[in-house]
């Protein structure tokens, strides 16, 4: 038994199936978690014959794209070059000059660190400071 209809809007039925005409099957599937085995009835077959519509032309950079990208290679610029060890260690040193004398002059002049509290806060305080 064969039955035809016609749709009002046939361009825009057309259009949802991509103008890919053929046999659809339309299933009623009733199921839900607490079901172990859920109720999947094939309703009835529909032989649809569409006209071929117009893909629209999609932009590069809308296109969503599945396939595996190119691997990405990076170019690290080459590092510096360092100066030699002795350098740096002398550069060490002549920062360290003017807090040592900035410690000579404080006994020198007779600064009582004796006053100072010994805790561990304020000792990192005051190390913080130099």
């Amino acid at each position: 038994m064969s039955y035809m209809f016609n749709f009002q809007d046939f361009e825009k039925v057309a259009k949802d199936f991509d103008g890919l005409s053929g046999r659809y099957a339309v299933r009623l599937i009733v199921g839900d978690s607490a079901i172990s085995h859920a109720f999947d009835w094939n309703l009835v077959d529909i032989n649809l014959t569409l006209p071929p519509v117009a893909i629209p032309r999609i932009k590069k950079s809308e296109r969503i794209v599945y396939e595996k990208a190119p691997e990405i290679k990076h170019m690290f610029r080459e590092p510096e070059k360092r100066p030699p060890q002795i350098v740096s260690t002398i550069f060490v040193f002549l920062s360290a000059v003017p807090l040592l004398i900035v410690l000579i002059l404080w006994l020198r002049i007779g600064i009582n660190f004796g006053n100072l509290p010994a805790s561990p806060s304020v000792v990192v305080f005051h190390s913080g400071l130099i």
